[in-house]
């Protein structure tokens, strides 16, 4: 065994200035330094090395079993003449000493147990070489030593010939603006290539972008849908992702990405999306959004709507919202179900547009007085659709629901929806059906405290109508504490309609033209469909007769 011997005087052979890479980029800090050093070459001799060892022996069993049933048998045949016959003592002598050496082999021939132990003691004998060891020296640079850098990807120059200066002995580079601009795709990203010049050398550092580079699953299309599941499957629906959107990838499986959104692991179809590799500073966009608007008879509601009715002049149509310019909100494709609503009065019911009425942000006053208007004609069936916020406050005569309307200062403004319907049931002579799809803004229904007094509000509103109108139906798109939904998915699943609104229509136009089918197949879908899209329920409340036939 050699050794070298730490102890004798090492022989300086060479010494030269060098670049080293002393730190790589990580995720958390996308940059590299380079260090100038010395390097200093030092022989030092190199000698004959003695270590002192412990080894652990135990017998070997077969061998001492033989050895002493040799030697038995050697002693017996030396002393007793049963084997040899009248043995000579030059015969005894050599048959008592090799049963001797026998007897002392079985105890002393013995095999070593596990690895010697060091003791640590060591001795240096006499030199047989000696060995050249680099050694490495940081040593501050000095004015004249810049450093020439060049960084390229792919056959892209992305920093040439820059000239750096050192601070103190080193330079560092951030990675993270130079390559900010790069679209980078695919599973591997591959190296970028350093080149640094110093001192007359050239050196060379190949650094992998997954270093300090993060991946993300980037959306390609203009809507793609996540999933909480890696399949097709209606009910896996997690959100929307618009067009550009980036989620930290996870894995890559057949045909999806697992990627992370929300601090939960969801699921995008490989072909609407790509991989690029991003640094963790420029942050996640993950927009939910859906669809831009598209022309009216594009969705299915809005065209082939059957005529179910012939056209009765005593037939009247009301429409009561107060959407615009209220600062409650502003709820996405109310004019389009207003404007879906009118289409059926006239194209289903064959109403002309003299016969429908509409009170946009009106006051109670007005509204009422123009109804008052109505009370010298004989109107047969009236409908009305009632959509924006409301509110459930407390009247002199119990609580009453008010249609609410927020202005930019803040002032509120209400219709009593009591009088509002308690007037129509006055003027209609034959049947009175009221659409209420309105999202409340009660501070106790949307904390989730709601009372059973919220509900009674809507069967004593119903109670009066019925009992002036005893031929009417109402119908409210939810209970007070849930929220009336739009239906917007993704791809078949944007309708552009709030989800009740659709399935009235839908209804409509396969000809359900009894109350009670109608009712039947908006409970049927509505609810479902909300808790298929948004994990939430939306029950529609139900209050009258339900035996009206609508082409009357």
């Amino acid at each position: 065994m050699y050794g070298i011997d730490v102890n004798a005087e090492p022989e300086i052979t060479d010494r030269r200035r060098s670049l080293l890479l002393d730190r790589k980029p990580t995720i958390q800090d996308p940059f590299f330094r380079l260090t100038a050093v010395d390097i200093v070459e030092k022989t030092i001799p190199q000698r004959v090395k003695m270590e002192r060892t412990v080894q652990k022996y135990r017998p070997k069993i077969g061998f001492m079993i033989f050895a002493v049933a040799g030697s038995a048998i050697t002693f017996y045949a030396a002393n007793s003449g049963n084997i040899i016959n009248s043995p000579s003592s030059t015969q005894k002598i050599g048959l008592n000493l090799s049963g001797g050496i026998l007897s002392i082999l079985a105890f002393t021939n013995m095999k070593p147990v596990g690895e010697p132990i060091r003791t640590g003691e060591e001795k240096f004998m006499r030199v047989s070489g000696s060995v050249t060891i680099p050694d490495t020296v940081r040593t501050d640079a000095a004015e004249d030593e810049d450093i020439t850098l060049s960084i390229s990807y792919n056959d892209t120059t992305l920093v040439k010939e820059r000239t750096l200066t050192l601070s103190g002995s080193s330079v560092e580079v951030d990675l993270s603006t130079i390559f900010s601009s790069l679209q980078i795709s695919g599973l591997d990203p591959g190296n970028m290539d350093i080149k640094a010049d110093f001192l007359d050398s050239e050196y060379s550092f190949d650094i992998p972008l997954s270093e300090f580079l993060a991946p993300f699953i980037v959306v390609r299309e203009s809507m793609v849908n996540l999933r909480s599941s890696p399949e097709y499957n209606d009910l896996n629906i997690f959100t929307e992702l618009a067009e550009g959107s980036a989620l930290p990838f996870i894995e890559k499986l057949d045909g999806w990405y697992k990627v992370r959104f929300g601090g939960t692991n969801t699921y995008v179809t490989e072909q609407s999306t790509a991989v690029e590799w991003r640094a963790a500073s420029e942050g996640i966009s993950a927009d939910v959004v859906t669809l831009g608007e598209i022309p009216f008879g594009d969705i299915d509601v809005e065209n082939a709507i059957p005529v179910v009715k012939r056209n009765n002049p005593d037939d009247r149509a009301f429409v009561l919202s107060n959407h615009q310019n209220n600062e409650l909100g502003d709820r996405q494709y109310h004019n389009r179900d207003i404007r879906l609503f009118e289409s059926y009065m006239m194209s289903s019911l064959m109403m002309n547009t003299g016969q429908i009425t509409e009170f946009e942000n009106r006051s109670s006053d007005a509204v009422l007085t123009e109804l008052n208007s109505f009370k010298n004609d004989s109107l047969n069936t009236v409908w009305t659709f009632i959509t924006g916020y409301g509110k459930i406050n407390e009247g002199s005569e119990g609580k009453v629901i008010d249609l609410i309307h927020r202005d930019p200062r803040g002032k509120e403004s209400r219709i009593n929806l009591n009088q509002y319907l308690n007037e129509l049931a006055s003027i209609s002579h034959e049947r009175l059906i009221i659409l209420v799809d309105i999202n409340f803004v009660n501070p106790e229904i949307e904390t989730g405290t709601q009372s059973r007094g919220d509900i009674d509000a809507m069967e004593k509103l119903a109670e009066n109508i019925l009992s002036i109108q005893p031929e009417s139906v109402l119908i409210f798109s939810s209970r007070p504490s849930q929220t009336s939904r739009v239906y917007s998915g993704g791809g078949d699943d944007n309708k552009y309609h709030s989800v009740f609104t659709y399935y009235w229509a839908e209804a409509l136009q396969q000809r359900k033209v009894h109350v009670s089918e109608l009712i039947s197949h908006i409970q049927n879908n509505v609810d479902y469909t909300s808790r298929r899209l948004f994990d939430r329920p939306q029950e529609i409340q139900v209050f009258g007769n339900l035996s009206i036939d609508l082409t009357r």
